[in-house]
């Protein structure tokens, strides 16, 4: 992996951001500042020392427009502790964490379509070309916190695709008897994921019941700007993911790679239901895999799934969206594989 781009200021060296510091005998709030007055700087550390076993408490403040979107903080903010610590984004403006480990802390704003080359967050070769920017955010750092914010945990045996970050989009509960899974972002994006291990034949079929009670896109699914969307996807030991969707504005059996950068290079998007059928239902789809597949991902097919997403997104348009899944299975030679709960499988294929 690349090594992490200025990933600590060294003694002579110039921050490239603002630490403000409270006076000693002031009666203000005494917990220091972090602002990120240039994105250039990479990983910046802040030199609070946190223990392992420490309880932090990160309060982040502002909004970012760059590229035509209003990011809030926690959609471009991550932390990490020490130097080989695992980085992670905030899951909400007012962010409590444990540490397992001890060092320094570390913050940094990572720009919008920029991805991790490792867990340890290396940024990749393109950031260097990148202009330093002021975002206008900052963030106030409480040591040894005492309370804290409650986070929404995503449903049972998933995680957040750690290198897209985690949110508070996703949620399970049982309605009307079923065990199903809530995707309900507010200004906000998350992606999980429960791993699989499952061979692919030619009659491996993917079922599953959805309900779309409100669309978030404002345009076509197809266009940067209009690509708010709920899905479920599969994960391929290829690297590729083909994601399953309504449209209210492209039709039933249209397909298209992800127009995201980065994206476009590993996701494809079916869409199996448009505004012809009426949303706020309850619809059951079941699709076979490699058909699918064959149709709207070029190269080889795939030999394996590895895993099982729930996508949602709404901080394009920012409009209001939710949709809820259940009863996922996998069927192929006459046997069945039930996807959620996902902590009710054993085995490899717990995660």
């Amino acid at each position: 992996a690349a090594n992490t781009h200025a990933n600590s200021l060294g003694s002579n060296q110039a921050p490239s951001y603002e630490s403000v510091e409270p006076q000693a005998n002031s009666s203000s709030d005494q917990r220091p500042v972090i602002r990120f007055t240039d994105t250039s700087a990479g990983w910046i550390n802040t030199n609070i020392a946190v223990d392992s076993g420490e309880t932090i408490l990160l309060e982040s403040e502002g909004l970012w427009e760059i590229q035509g979107l209003r990011a809030q903080p926690r959609h471009v903010i991550w932390y990490r502790v020490g130097d080989e610590g695992t980085a992670y984004n905030l899951a909400a403006n007012r962010f409590s964490f444990v540490s397992d480990n001890a060092g320094d802390l570390y913050l940094t704003v990572r720009p919008v379509g920029i991805y991790w080359d490792s867990p340890q967050g290396a940024y990749p070769v393109e950031f260097s070309a990148l202009p330093g920017i002021d975002t206008g955010l900052s963030v106030r750092v409480r040591q040894d916190a005492q309370t804290v914010p409650v986070i929404q945990q995503p449903p049972r045996g998933f995680s957040y695709l750690a290198n897209l970050g985690q949110s508070q989009a996703w949620s399970d509960q049982t309605v009307d008897g079923h065990y199903t899974v809530q995707g309900e972002p507010i200004d906000d994006t998350g992606i999980i994921k429960a791993e699989l291990d499952i061979p692919i034949s030619t009659d491996t079929v993917f079922s599953f019941e959805w309900n779309y009670q409100a669309m978030p896109a404002a345009i076509a699914e197809t266009n940067i700007a209009g690509h708010d969307y709920f899905s479920v996807a599969l994960e391929f030991a290829n690297g590729q993911d083909l994601t399953w969707m309504r449209s209210e504005f492209l039709s039933a059996g249209e397909h298209f790679q992800c127009p995201l950068p980065w994206w476009d290079q590993r996701e494809t998007h079916f869409v199996i239901e448009d505004a012809d059928v009426p949303s706020g239902s309850w619809q059951t789809h079941e699709r076979n895999v490699l058909a699918d597949y064959a149709e709207a991902v070029p190269g080889d097919l795939p030999k394996k799934i590895v895993g099982v997403w729930f996508i949602a997104n709404n901080v394009f348009a920012k409009q209001p969206g939710k949709a809820l899944f259940r009863n996922l299975k996998i069927q192929q030679g006459g046997e069945e594989i039930a996807l959620i709960p996902a902590a009710t499988r054993k085995g490899s294929e717990l995660y």
